[in-house]
């Protein structure tokens, strides 16, 4: 992706949609709309994940000043607390 992409999921993993914005040089961020708990945001600087507790994963495989590469899959995560990381800098947060 070079600039926004988003898809609705429509209620699957517990979650309305997805969002993502991509800010040059290598940065992705993500904003998540779940269908109980409002909006989980994680803005990843270099290759990164966000794990979310509803069973879905995104991963920031590749980003340059050119744009970055994401896959979404479906994962058994921890069903307690989102988790994310970031090889160059991590925000994670929630808001309702």
């Amino acid at each position: 992706m070079t600039d926004t992409l988003g898809f609705v999921l429509g209620g699957k993993f517990s979650c309305e949609g997805i969002s993502f914005v991509y800010t040059a040089p290598n940065q992705v961020l993500i904003m998540v709309t779940t269908t109980s708990a409002g909006q989980v945001n994680a803005q990843i600087t270099g290759t990164g994940h966000l794990k979310l507790t509803y069973g879905l994963t995104v991963l920031v495989e590749q980003v340059d000043a050119t744009g970055a590469v994401i896959r979404v899959k479906p994962e058994k995560n921890d069903t307690k607390a989102h988790k994310a990381n970031g090889s160059e800098g991590l925000s994670l947060w929630s808001s309702e």
